[in-house]
């Protein structure tokens, strides 16, 4: 009898190492796309739809977090440049604006490993004013960010080559 019980226990704690091992085996962290990483320049000839006349991407992505700013020179001449620094966690981050000294909001979501969207807010919790969806490319050459307006129609897609 003993000696059943006890091979009862080392099976059960067999199937219950392999189970666990399993688990696992298939969960992935879901941190920030480090693929992002490093400078990204506007190729005005691949975008489609209004863009700068000149602009550049510089992402600084940890495991926990992405900085991110922008730096553009506007069709007119004017510039335009923000920054946020951000987590996958659906709460809202200020956006700085650091010409005019506005502050908006963004709200991160990851949609897989190369892909995130951005909800841009005007106040905390306010409603969505834009939305861009930005993906990376396979071979981590490009950037596509499509903008998205409050109405859901595509306002513009942007292609962004590594510096």
């Amino acid at each position: 009898m003993v000696r059943l019980s006890t091979h009862r226990a080392v099976t059960k704690t067999v199937l219950l190492t392999a189970v666990m091992a399993l688990g696992l085996a298939g969960f992935r962290v879901s941190g920030q796309i480090r693929g992002f990483n490093g400078s990204w320049k506007l190729n005005p000839e691949k975008t489609r739809g209004p863009h700068a006349k000149r602009e550049i991407l510089t992402f600084r992505v940890t495991r926990d977090e992405e900085h991110y700013t922008v730096d553009e020179v506007e069709q007119d001449g004017s510039l335009f440049k923000t920054e946020y620094t951000a987590k996958f966690d659906g709460k809202d981050y200020p956006n700085h604006n650091l010409v005019t000294g506005a502050t908006t909001y963004v709200r991160l979501k990851k949609i897989d490993d190369t892909t995130e969207e951005l909800e841009n807010r005007d106040a905390t919790g306010g409603p969505v004013t834009s939305k861009y969806q930005r993906v990376l490319s396979g071979d981590g050459k490009t950037i596509t960010s499509s903008i998205i307006g409050a109405n859901g129609a595509i306002f513009s897609v942007r292609v962004f080559e590594r510096q």
